[in-house]
């Protein structure tokens, strides 16, 4: 039973004892030699065959046993055998198993990682990652000085000499940053989205994408006044500080300052003599709805009827759609004896649509058609449209051309483009 050895024994312990319920009589003239592990190994009369009183029983008391560990074949987790007297004892409260110590660790328990083969502590040294599934320091990648913990070695957050971090998301060790990123101390970090390529910081850009120049170290999608876009997709400054606006390569102008006028693709402060201002351009003859002006030498608008004039007032040469020219003004009935016929000319006519009257596409007005009814004799004129025209080999020639029929000098070719001047 386990229960020590023997201090004292009773023969009549019922008699000791009269609290006790009264129970039958089982073995007689019981003799032992202390060397039995159990009583049964003892001598003794049969079952029930005795010659006691029901009050001779026999009675003890013990010592009082020890509590025994069972053997087992190796210790439980979280425990490792005491080498001196091998009894299971609990291991450190970082190691998930140990050996030989409490603090000499197979494996650690969450947060720790296992480092040498021994030792559970909460971060490896530099140069190790923690690999978040066997709880062990393992070497980072060749690449990184230092890594990031998880299931792979090749997540850097610092890197040898002579390379750089490209940013957090990849966590990768190059030896240049890519495009859109700068250098800031030992890391590439990304530019902002309007700059191809920047330095130094996010916004100071160096170089912009397709369809936006670069000014003062920001993206635009225009050159400032006085600025144009050279090759390089760089802002930079006209030739001269009147130019409003000027052709590539900065040396023309196409639109002047307050207080100049452009005359043949420079900025002057008037206009040379024979030529009138027209939306402070110097033209030698007046757009359509305009006509010459000798004293103020500028272009003034016709009558508000008159497609085109020669001068002030009812001096018409051509009229608006719906009037009709009567002498030298434009009504909207001839009165009677007259027909309304359109003498626009027969023939073809050019002019320049663009951004200037010096620049831009070249339209022809196809000829218009007069229709004569055989019942009444009257006429209407059917007038052209006025369409682009494309060809392949257009060169300086044509475009001379064209600026004498609008009576504009020769052309002046910039950078294969011709512009009348």
């Amino acid at each position: 039973m386990k229960l020590g050895t023997g201090l004292e024994y009773f023969h009549s312990y019922d008699r000791l004892n009269p609290g006790l319920p009264a129970i039958r009589i089982a073995f007689d003239d019981v003799q032992c030699e202390a060397r039995e592990d159990t009583f049964s190994q003892c001598d003794r009369s049969g079952f029930l065959s005795h010659d006691c009183a029901t009050a001779e029983t026999v009675g003890l008391r013990c010592s009082g046993g020890e509590e025994v560990e069972p053997c087992l074949d190796e210790c439980p987790p979280g425990q490792y055998e005491e080498p001196t007297t091998s009894i299971c004892t609990v291991c450190s409260d970082r190691c998930k198993r140990c050996y030989a110590s409490a603090d000499l660790c197979l494996s650690c328990v969450m947060p720790y990682f296992l480092h040498n083969d021994a030792i559970c502590q909460s971060s490896c040294e530099d140069g190790f990652y923690g690999n978040t599934i066997s709880r062990k320091c393992e070497k980072c990648s060749q690449a990184c000085s230092t890594c990031v913990d998880g299931v792979r070695g090749d997540q850097c957050l610092s890197c040898p000499d002579g390379h750089i971090l490209h940013n957090q998301e990849f966590k990768e060790c190059v030896d240049v940053c890519p495009e859109s990123h700068f250098i800031k101390s030992v890391s590439c970090l990304p530019c902002s989205v309007d700059c191809r390529t920047c330095l130094g910081s996010s916004t100071n850009c160096t170089s912009c994408w397709t369809n936006a120049f670069l000014f003062n170290a920001s993206c635009r999608a225009d050159c400032p006044s006085g600025f144009f876009p050279n090759s390089l997709g760089v802002c930079q400054a006209c030739r001269y500080k009147n130019c409003l606006q000027c052709l590539p390569g900065g040396n023309y102008c196409t639109s002047c300052g307050p207080g100049y006028v452009l005359e043949k693709l420079m900025c002057k402060r008037k206009c040379s003599a024979g030529l009138f201002t027209y939306n402070d351009e110097c033209l030698a003859h007046c757009p359509e709805g305009y006509h010459p002006d000798f004293t103020s030498e500028n272009c003034l608008a016709c009558n508000s009827m008159c497609k085109t004039c020669t001068g002030p007032g009812q001096a018409c040469l051509t009229c608006l759609e719906g009037f009709f020219l009567k002498g030298t003004m434009c009504v909207r009935d001839c009165g009677d004896g007259l027909v309304a016929v359109d003498l626009q000319p027969a023939n073809q006519a050019v002019r320049i649509v663009g951004s200037m009257a010096t620049d831009g596409r070249v339209e022809i007005l196809k000829e218009g058609t007069l229709i004569t009814y055989k019942a009444d004799a009257k006429s209407l004129f059917i007038p052209g449209v006025w369409s682009a025209i494309c060809s392949p080999s257009w060169s300086v020639n044509e475009a001379t051309v064209v600026c004498k029929s609008r009576h504009f000098g020769e052309p002046l070719l910039v950078n294969k483009r011709c512009y009348c001047i």
